[in-house]
C-alpha cells in the first residue's frame, strides 16, 4: 500500500474515489495523503485518543441537539474551502442550514483534533496548517451565533 501516500490528483478524482478507497485519505494541495499512514489503514486509533474524543462526543452531545447543530465524529469529511483541502477532524460541530451533501461539511464552528505525537509533530491537515478561515464563524445567523454561544456554555461548565 506504499503507492497510497503523497499521490497527486485532482478535487475531482479525490472525490470520485474516496468513497471506494480501502483507506481513508485527506486531500491538501492537489495531493493525497492515506489518514493513518498507509500500513496502518484505519486502524490507527489508540485507546487513549478513542476515549479523549469520546469525553468530547459526550460533552457536546446533549448541547449540540438542543441547538440544533450537527455533531460529528472521525468519519465526516470536512471541505476547507479556502484552501481546496479535504480533512477528516476528531471531532466537529456544525450548526446553521445543512449544505445538502451526504459526506461532507463545509462550515464548521467547532474542530477537536487529539493530537498524538505524530499529529502534534505536523501529522495532520488541521494541526500542520494555518488556521481555517471561517472554522469559528458558525454561520452568519443570530440563531447560528447563538447555537455557538450555547454549546460553549455546556463545555465551559462542565
Amino acid at each position: 500500500m506504499g503507492d497510497l501516500a503523497f499521490k497527486a490528483m485532482s478535487v475531482e478524482e479525490y472525490l470520485r474515489t474516496e468513497e471506494s478507497s480501502p483507506v481513508k485519505r485527506e486531500y491538501v494541495g492537489g495531493f493525497v495523503y492515506p489518514l493513518h499512514g498507509a500500513t496502518l489503514s484505519q486502524a490507527g486509533t489508540s485507546k487513549v485518543h478513542m476515549r479523549l474524543s469520546l469525553n468530547f462526543v459526550c460533552a457536546l452531545d446533549t448541547a449540540a441537539l438542543r441547538s440544533e447543530c450537527r455533531l460529528h465524529r472521525a468519519g465526516m469529511r470536512l471541505k476547507i474551502v479556502s484552501r481546496s483541502s479535504f480533512s477528516y477532524p476528531d471531532i466537529m460541530v456544525v450548526c446553521g442550514p445543512d449544505n445538502g451533501e451526504a459526506y461532507l461539511e463545509t462550515e464548521p464552528c467547532l474542530l477537536v483534533e487529539v493530537l498524538s505525537k505524530g499529529t502534534a509533530r505536523g501529522g495532520s491537515t488541521l494541526t500542520s496548517a494555518a488556521p481555517i478561515r471561517g472554522a469559528t464563524s458558525c454561520g452568519s445567523s443570530a440563531r447560528s451565533r447563538a447555537a455557538a454561544a450555547s454549546l460553549c456554555r455546556a463545555w465551559t461548565s462542565r
